[in-house]
């Protein structure tokens, strides 16, 4: 059964954190009996904490705990009342003092994510449109989904791009009332800084668009009155919300705050936001360190700290820079992330750290795209310039030895994280990569290798050998639309003496999006592409091809360096992946419980999705028909007695050869009938150009089936289905068409039993019969073959990730 797109989603995060976790870099605990907001101990290590987001260190600020613990003591730990009926005094207090902080009206939340789930369904109306930052925070994406529910339009862009911005405002401009577009003001992970300026010039000169902020990581170490980053830019501005968190720099454990100049628009949101009349109100003791934590926001002691923590920042970008290290986003933010690019490398740096003694995140997907992973750390005024001195060099200490053991080179960081610089080709070239004791060879056609030597390669499970995939190859190109033109990649890995240790081929093609989504889904999207034929569509790199399934990969795993050139390889297929300008690389049918490559793939960046089951068909010891019927379960041959050996005199089965032009225009439309009707794999239909290929070259069974005369209305013969099958040295494999309009005489399933018989006659021991169909092929004998495909997504792709985890189909 298909997985729908959420359930494929969460799968993906699992696989994802559930590696992080058996690496030891996450759900890791504290073993202290008290904090001092410099060192942590994990493991019985006491490490340097450079992962907390408390920026000023204002958790531990002598006021601001003694204002908890007075609140606690006169309110007790918790006053449970909704707001909508009643709030606790100190409420009014800090709303008042968060006035003053940002000189607008306020709402105070429980937490950020609660502030934006009222927030936003309120503000954004039923005939608006909404547009993402690509990086947005996961709690704005949670909030957008009840926007789906009512129709709203919901739109992705790339992190910071303006121009892209731009053109999305333009078009959704001309349809809705309102556009807004929601970002954040310093990036959590990379600690980029919104383009403020550029904003409110485009909110000046456009009249539809909004802004929506969360300052959640400006807040408190920037600003009048530690007001954060934006307001640091800007006045209060009409069309701009800015939300923030007390839970960072302010040091509070929850809080988030909702600000805007609009009274009206804060008054609505304290009177319908569903979490501030459903949820629970923040407790006494978070009010009342909240409200002392204002109090010195308020007071020149927040200047004092603002100075001394842009003292750190500069120091370690001073020191970073100094040490070349690939910092991606240099600013005056407490957030540094160093690019690692691959999750391997930062899994192998986050050890070596933890080993020196300093903690540290590693900043993974889905947190920052794929191949995009690095180690984030953060400057607290807890940390002395020593400390940080003794994380830097450290991680320059280190870098290249990690780079070494993965085989990464600078140039590559640089390049995956688009920034240049810092001497990147000196130290790139020190970090070549040694001698090579194999090679790659690399052909864009079958034809570039000898027939019999590539033939020898045992892809066992590969349904097309050098013969078939030359008439492949053929098929699909000179075509008029581009989904019908693909492009070949074949890759042989030899070692030393030259003996094949890894041998795969690559398509190059255009897939939709939603290839392996639900049927209801790709209903509805073929639908739109009606009259826009490639919306959610892209250009991929796929192992194989799209006609065949199976395990398209030789490993010699015999080979003691099998892993190392399969890892060669993978760079070999990322360097084309980027040439080709391609967002997404397939690697399939994977064994579900083959753990080497999936701990390998993962490990390099790739998620892992479940695939529909492959369904195979593999004991061919009977030697007649009723032979075979008796290997079936009993009700499954008792159906198929019923449904089709009942109608076995109704037809006569004809193996053609060299078909005359007309009937090959016949097999097409028989085929289209089944490429329109099943979306179960959702993918572009085949050129009528393959099938003359298929009727005109050696290897092919065309198998039709013909209604006889005497059953039909005319009196004559009627081609209803045909099978053009493929004879590989190992398997039989099939494309089947149909006319439906004769589906009482159980024409598919009739189909099938054909072509198993076939398949026993030319003396084959195994008959491939796809992914689609499961129940009608498991009545047949054919087994289900679970696999899955390891998938390498860049930004553009990475969105429906977040579309999907957001709500959105």
């Amino acid at each position: 059964m298909k997985k729908n797109n959420y359930d494929k989603s969460i799968n993906i995060i699992d696989e994802v954190f559930t590696n992080a976790i058996n690496h030891g870099i996450f759900h890791l605990s504290t073993e202290d009996d008290f904090l001092d907001g410099r060192t942590i101990t994990i493991n019985g290590q006491k490490l340097l904490n450079f992962g907390s987001c408390s920026y000023l260190g204002l958790e531990l600020d002598k006021d601001v705990i003694e204002s908890s613990i007075n609140a606690t003591r006169k309110y007790g730990t918790q006053f449970s009342s909704s707001r909508a009926y009643l709030s606790l005094g100190l409420y009014k207090q800090l709303e008042e003092l968060f006035r003053n902080i940002f000189k607008t009206p306020v709402v105070i939340a429980p937490t950020t994510t609660l502030a934006h789930s009222s927030a936003i369904p309120v503000v954004v109306g039923d005939n608006d449109a909404v547009i993402l930052d690509f990086h947005v925070h996961a709690s704005v994406q949670d909030a957008v989904s009840k926007l789906y529910k009512r129709g709203i339009p919901v739109e992705l862009i790339r992190h910071n791009n303006l121009d892209e911005l731009e053109n999305k405002i333009k078009e959704l401009g001309a349809k809705y009332n309102k556009v807004w577009y929601m970002t954040d003001g310093v990036n959590s992970m990379y600690g980029d800084l919104v383009p403020i300026h550029e904003l409110v010039a485009l909110t000046n000169k456009y009249s539809q668009l909004y802004l929506y902020i969360d300052d959640a990581h400006g807040m408190s170490w920037t600003g009048l009155n530690g007001s954060g980053y934006v307001y640091s830019q800007i006045e209060p501005h009409p069309k701009i919300i800015v939300t923030t968190s007390l839970a960072k720099g302010f040091g509070i454990a929850g809080g988030g705050i909702i600000s805007s100049p609009d009274a009206e628009v804060i008054r609505k949101i304290r009177t319908c936001g569903t979490s501030l009349i459903f949820s629970g109100p923040m407790g006494p003791y978070a009010l009342g360190a909240a409200i002392g934590s204002a109090q010195i926001h308020l007071s020149d002691k927040i200047k004092v700290l603002q100075t001394n923590l842009q003292e750190s920042i500069s120091y370690t970008n001073k020191l970073l820079k100094e040490y070349a290290l690939p910092l991606v986003a240099e600013t005056q933010s407490p957030i540094f992330f160093v690019g690692m690019s691959s999750l391997k490398a930062g899994y192998n740096m986050d050890r070596r750290l933890l080993h020196e003694g300093i903690y540290a995140n590693i900043g993974l997907f889905p947190g920052v795209p794929m191949r995009r992973t690095g180690i984030r750390f953060t400057n607290t005024l807890h940390h002395t310039k020593a400390d940080i001195k003794a994380l830097v060099e450290a991680m320059a200490h280190h870098f290249p030895k990690v780079l070494e053991e993965e085989g990464l080179t600078v140039r590559q960081i640089y390049q995956a994280f688009d920034i240049i610089g810092n001497g990147v080709e000196e130290v790139a070239e020190k970090n070549s990569s040694p001698t090579k004791n194999f090679t790659i060879q690399h052909e864009r056609s079958i034809r570039a290798f000898e027939k019999k030597e590539w033939d020898n390669i045992p892809l066992d499970n590969c349904p097309f050998d050098w013969e078939g995939l030359a008439q492949i190859e053929n098929a699909f190109s000179g075509n008029t639309l581009p989904e019908e033109n693909w492009e070949f990649h074949y890759y042989v890995v030899r070692d030393a003496n030259n003996k094949p240790v890894i041998a795969t081929y690559f398509t190059v093609a255009i897939t939709k999006d939603d290839m392996f989504d639900k049927e209801g889904v790709s209903i509805q999207v073929d639908k739109k592409r009606e009259s826009e034929n490639y919306y959610l569509t892209s250009k991929t790199f796929i192992m194989g091809n799209l006609m065949s399934v199976g395990n398209h990969l030789f490993i010699d795993r015999k080979n003691p360096e099998w892993k190392k050139l399969l890892k060669e390889l993978m760079n070999e297929v990322l360097a084309e992946k980027e040439k080709q300008q391609v967002t997404a690389v397939y690697l399939r049918d994977f064994d579900l419980a083959d753990s080497e490559l999936r701990e390998f793939f993962m490990e390099h960046d790739f998620i892992k999705i479940e695939l529909p089951d492959n369904h195979v068909l593999d004991h061919f010891e009977w030697n007649t028909p009723e032979e075979y019927l008796m290997t079936l379960k009993s009700d499954d041959r008792n159906k198929i007695r019923k449904s089709v050996l009942k109608n076995t005199d109704c037809f006569e089965v004809e193996y053609v050869t060299n078909p005359s032009a007309e009937r090959v225009k016949h097999y097409f439309e028989l085929y289209k009938n089944i490429k329109n009707k099943n979306k179960e794999i959702n993918i572009f239909g085949f050129p009528e150009k393959l099938f003359r290929t298929i009727a005109a070259s050696y290897g092919w069974d065309i198998i039709e089936l013909n209604l006889k005369p005497e059953h039909t209305n005319n009196n004559e013969k009627v081609l209803v289905a045909v099978g053009f099958c493929y004879r590989s040295k190992y398997y039989y494999t099939c494309i089947l068409g149909m006319d439906y309009a004769y589906m009482d005489y159980e024409i598919y399933r009739q189909m099938l039993y054909r072509v198993i018989l076939r398949t026993k006659e030319l003396g084959l021991n195994k008959v491939v019969l796809g992914m689609t169909a499961s129940i009608e092929k498991q009545r047949f004998g054919a087994k289900p073959q679970p696999a899955v495909a390891y998938v390498l997504l860049d930004d553009t792709y990475n969105r429906k990730v977040i579309e999907t985890m957001s709500g959105r189909e």
